[in-house]
């Protein structure tokens, strides 16, 4: 599974987005069902992508944790990927950065995160949970996630800035700052 490609397509998604409702701060509560769906879709994928994580940082995490919730995660990620919570990821074009992670434990989620999970498991009182800020939030966090996991599975003994991301497409909006990202170039033996 390219990962990459997940995102590409969300990404494609925000730009409809961006064209009907400007990123800006006055604007950061705006809440709509386009914008509950690429919320939705990003958190979902920001899962799956750091259980992928955490199975390469410690084998058999998905067996032992078939089940598990961002308090597992974060227990094996923060442990060994504990800059993680430090990464800013500038949104190109709007001149807009975040820090998604931050404050992250495994007894403290993220402030995206937890109106996530209020959305998700009571959609019609905390439909106003997917606004623009927490889209911004979660998009940024799983550009994070998708290169620590294509980082730690191919550049396991490299500094994450000096693993570069060698990918078919470079990501449009979504950049962590200081990484360098080498794009148009793809190794057809690894899916990623």
């Amino acid at each position: 599974m390219n990962y990459y490609n997940y995102l590409f397509a969300l990404e494609a998604k925000f730009q409809t987005i961006s064209a009907f409702v400007e990123i800006d701060e006055r604007n950061y509560h705006t809440f709509s069902t386009e914008i509950a769906l690429i919320f939705l879709a990003s958190c979902s994928e920001f899962e799956v992508v750091a259980k992928e994580l955490c199975e390469i940082l410690e084998p058999g995490f998905k067996n032992r944790y078939s089940r598990a919730n961002i308090s597992n995660i974060a227990d094996v990620v923060l442990r060994d990927c504990p800059m993680i919570i430090d990464h800013v990821v500038d949104v190109q074009f709007f001149d807009k950065h975040y820090l998604p992670l931050q404050g992250w434990r495994s007894d403290n989620s993220p402030n995206w995160w937890s109106n996530y999970n209020s959305f998700k498991h009571n959609r019609s009182e905390n439909y106003h949970f997917a606004h623009l800020e927490n889209l911004l939030n979660a998009l940024s966090a799983l550009s994070i996630v998708n290169h620590y996991y294509i980082w730690k599975k191919l550049c396991p003994n490299k500094q994450i800035n000096s693993a570069s991301l060698y990918l078919n497409r470079i990501p449009t909006y979504f950049r962590i700052r200081g990484v360098q990202y080498d794009g148009l170039r793809y190794n057809d033996d690894f899916d990623i």
